[in-house]
């Protein structure tokens, strides 16, 4: 049974599209702090293979469990999450996995106040995911 454990820590953060007037980010983090957002993920479904069409094809969904902790609020959630695979051929040599997750929590999970408590806060991430080196390898099993 497929597992996955891994925490993400972004101390950047950057909302740059999308309606300006809905920016929320100044209100979570002040300016002069350094914010920091860290995703911890605990648990991971069973992947499932994507409709083998359009721009999903060869791609396989899961859904991911853990834990959003922002400007001191650690808040359960439930991401649906699209595994990608690549086995590294033509410029690109290394095999790597990507995942696109996303997740939606309300202004009140995030305690906003300029907003409506019910008002939806779309989230989305993503990562690359590389296997070890053999130096890597070799260094974790001394």
């Amino acid at each position: 049974m497929p597992a996955a454990t891994f925490t993400l820590l972004c101390d950047k953060m950057s909302q740059d599209k999308g309606d300006q007037s809905r920016k929320v980010l100044g209100e979570l983090c002040a300016p002069e702090k350094s914010p920091t957002v860290t995703l911890t993920i605990t648990a991971m479904t069973p992947p499932q293979d994507a409709p083998a069409t359009g721009k999903d094809k060869g791609t396989q969904t899961t859904e991911l469990t853990g834990t959003l902790d922002l400007a001191g609020r650690k808040i359960p959630i439930k991401a649906t999450t699209k595994l990608r695979h690549h086995n590294g051929k033509g410029d690109e040599k290394n095999a790597a996995l990507f995942l696109d997750g996303r997740f939606t929590l309300t202004a009140a999970d995030l305690g906003l106040k300029s907003l409506p408590a019910t008002a939806p806060i779309h989230i989305r991430f993503g990562l690359t995911a590389y296997p070890p080196t053999a130096a890597q390898t070799t260094k974790t099993e001394k």
